[in-house]
């Protein structure tokens, strides 16, 4: 006899057995950070850079017109830029650079074989030097264990006063080979000698359960005994 209220109790223990999947990249944000205004690769916390310009900053040290002084980089202003959807801190960096390099973390706690979807926040924007107009061009290419996943897309900052294109929300996806991989962000940009800056925030990783078809098979049962159970009652 069919008995749709152990059908009901079997459909809910395996729809809170699927595993819920949270973040998995450490200060995503970059909200830690021993300084603002400083070269990443010693003041994130969880990430670095080979990038010979590549800085945090927020939205008082870096795109309101402040002409910020950053060491022996001199001084490196993106007029117009504004701090990301994520808020807080976010990264900035050249990305025409000569002793370009990615920025990188480690993801770590991956499933072999899981697909995995990838997200941040990018903006491009120009280094306001004097003598240098004209539109620029930025994007990130993005690796997961050494293997180039996606290019983001492009963005170019405007040629008005500001010289800043706004955030634009990027999502990629990618399959883990191994419980630990490093993740990287290669800035590319022009055109030459015009300081194109891309910035980066709110990375996450995320991975999505899919039923399982033993999950999936008492689903369907479920449904039907609840149909059949209507017909008898009819």
């Amino acid at each position: 006899m069919f008995n749709i209220k152990k059908v009901a109790a079997a459909v809910t223990v395996a729809l809170c057995a699927v595993p819920s999947f949270a973040a998995i990249v450490s200060n995503g944000s970059f909200e830690s950070a021993t300084g603002v205004a400083s070269r990443v690769t010693t003041n994130v916390t969880d990430w670095s850079s080979v990038a010979e310009f590549a800085f945090v900053a927020n939205s008082t040290t870096l795109g309101l017109g402040n002409n910020t002084s950053w060491g022996n980089f001199g001084a490196i202003d993106l007029l117009a830029a504004t701090t990301s959807p994520d808020g807080g801190n976010f990264i900035a960096i050249d990305a025409d650079f000569l002793n370009n390099g990615a920025l990188s973390t480690t993801l770590s706690g991956l499933t072999v074989g899981e697909s995995y979807t990838l997200s941040f926040y990018q903006a491009v924007a120009k280094q306001s030097v004097a003598g240098n107009s004209g539109a620029v061009w930025s994007d990130w290419q993005v690796s997961v264990g050494g293997n180039v996943i996606g290019t983001s897309t492009q963005q170019t900052a405007s040629t008005s006063n500001g010289f800043f294109s706004g955030w634009l929300l990027q999502t990629m996806t990618f399959q883990a080979t191994a419980a630990s991989e490093t993740l990287s962000f290669l800035a590319q940009g022009g055109p030459t000698g015009l300081p194109p800056f891309v910035l980066l925030d709110g990375v996450s990783v995320t991975a999505t359960a899919v039923p399982e078809p033993t999950m999936l098979a008492l689903v369907g049962l479920g449904l039907a005994g609840i149909g059949l159970s209507r017909r008898k009652r009819a």
